[in-house]
């Protein structure tokens, strides 16, 4: 890796060299799939969501697992809101693709001005 965001994070540099290294795509099953739930440790939200979901399963059992994490949410679903705000980082091939994240960002931020600016004056 030798591009900054390579050395924080490899996982683009692992996609961006299949011939390194043996890439496979494993797919949780239905009952598991839950994409508006964020569980990373990237920011404060994110820790502050970790320990709560902690607090909450590690009493009953030191050994949960992704189901317990998910039926959690499930009976709690304002643990959600912890980290709704937070936004993952992402690589882009084009500038177009960066200001339509740009967009979004600034619509969760409730920054409309500049968020009306650019979808005027840069993507037309």
């Amino acid at each position: 890796a030798n591009k900054d965001y390579e050395k924080e994070h490899v996982t683009p540099y692992i996609y961006r060299n299949p011939q390194i290294f043996r890439i496979n795509e494993i797919k949780a099953p239905r009952e598991l799939h839950a994409p508006d739930i964020r569980i990373t440790l990237d920011t404060e939200e994110d820790y502050v969501l970790l320990c709560a979901v902690f607090d909450y399963l590690y009493s009953k059992n030191k050994y949960f697992d992704a189901y317990d994490i998910v039926n959690l949410f499930k009976e709690k679903p304002w643990l959600k809101l912890i980290n709704k705000k937070v936004v993952q980082k992402k690589i882009f091939n084009t500038l177009e693709e960066e200001l339509k994240e740009a967009i979004k960002v600034l619509n969760l931020q409730d920054l409309k001005k500049a968020r009306d600016f650019l979808k005027k004056n840069l993507l037309g």
